[in-house]
């Protein structure tokens, strides 16, 4: 809930996670002339929304697998196809193009704290999904056991078409991609977070990317053999989620109190009072803002009567 409720940001979760749903549908597109164009078109707009990122480390070598596999075709084929892959290593390149590291975390340092937190908590980040929270022995199993599943796909899916991809089915560049990005965003994760407290795991602001997980273990449920598996396991699945369907009591009460700081925020800022006064008296909205110009986002919004100036009847100046 946190990108849509709390801090409205379409760029974290939201959008790169439709970009790389879009992304592995092209895998499936017969069109053979256009589809590694529209993968590499795909792979650098959903690097650029910056929470996709680690997409850019997986097109490449997948793009690379293709080309491989070119082998006998015609040389514009493969000219064709090494331009693709080239792009979509250009694109990860560029993207760092004048970069700076600025941790949001607050911690002094990433690796802090003692190793055992970083896989616990990679473990609780998969038990989230299906609605299991704390940070007990139970869900770190819970977890511990979808990760491995994970794990074993990406393996087994990564092994194929780096193997033969002329062999491939065009499901298992997509589950190279749905387990694999899955994988990674949860190290990073764990990495940034670990320092945190092992709580950060089951924060809203991940489920969107785990989604991505969830909906590989589900076409691997598909497609295994034999076929009465394909019958037990999809629906298995769909049993466990159920509970994500429902907020947590912390999800509720975060949600609740979001919303009451805006009412008040709001309330007080439409009065005529600045916005360090309401930050003061309501709570901040803001981080930084001097450094992130709140003032000069809230003048665009006032002049476009957009957001908390929707619908006010009159604002003061």
């Amino acid at each position: 809930m946190e990108p849509v409720w709390n801090t409205v940001n379409f760029a974290h979760g939201t959008l790169p996670v439709l970009l790389i749903v879009l992304y592995c549908l092209a895998w499936t597109w017969r069109n053979e002339r256009a589809k590694y164009a529209l993968l590499a078109g795909l792979n650098f707009a959903t690097l650029y929304t910056g929470f996709g990122l680690f997409l850019g480390l997986l097109a490449p070598v997948l793009l690379f697998a293709v080309y491989r596999a070119s082998r006998g075709k015609t040389l514009a084929t493969r000219i064709y196809l090494w331009c693709c892959m080239v792009a979509a290593a250009v694109s990860l390149a560029s993207f760092f193009v004048g970069y700076r590291n600025l941790p949001a975390s607050g911690c002094t340092s990433l690796f802090s704290s003692p190793p055992a937190d970083y896989l616990q908590l990679l473990c609780l980040i998969y038990a989230t999904p299906f609605g299991i929270r704390g940070t007990g022995l139970i869900s770190t199993l819970a977890g511990g056991v979808v990760l491995a599943a994970l794990a074993a796909i990406a393996a087994v899916s990564w092994k194929r078409v780096l193997g033969d991809f002329r062999q491939s089915p065009a499901l298992l560049p997509v589950l190279a991609t749905l387990s694999a990005y899955s994988i990674v965003f949860a190290v990073a994760v764990a990495v940034g977070r670990t320092c945190t407290g092992l709580e950060e795991a089951h924060a809203s602001r991940y489920a969107n990317y785990l989604q991505l997980a969830m909906l590989s273990l589900y076409f691997c449920a598909l497609a295994l053999r034999p076929a009465r598996w394909r019958g037990i396991l999809p629906g298995a699945l769909l049993v466990l989620l159920v509970p994500s369907l429902f907020p947590a009591s912390s999800d509720a009460d975060d949600m609740a109190a979001a919303s009451d700081l805006k009412t008040e925020w709001r309330a007080c800022y439409l009065s005529g009072r600045p916005s360090s006064a309401c930050d003061a008296e309501a709570g901040p909205i803001y981080p930084d803002p001097e450094g992130t110009h709140l003032q000069r986002k809230l003048d665009y919004l006032r002049a476009t009567r957009q957001n908390l100036f929707s619908d006010a009847p009159e604002v003061r100046r």
